[in-house]
């Protein structure tokens, strides 16, 4: 398989944790678990699931 790393491997599994789980509580426990000391950093995570649901939604829509 052409482009699969250990790296977009752990994007992919947190982009969908934070899909099932974007509260405050669920974002700390995806942040301990993949070791990042700032919060913002896995924050970040929230905001790629977001931009995805809106292509979804516009896909969807035809908008």
């Amino acid at each position: 398989m052409h482009g699969v790393s250990p790296h977009r491997l752990r994007d992919a599994f947190a982009v969908n944790a934070v899909k099932h789980n974007d509260s405050g509580d669920g974002l700390r426990l995806l942040q301990e678990h993949l070791g990042h000391q700032s919060f913002n950093t896995t924050a970040r995570y929230r905001k790629v699931s977001g931009e995805e649901q809106k292509e979804w939604y516009e896909k969807l829509w035809g908008k």
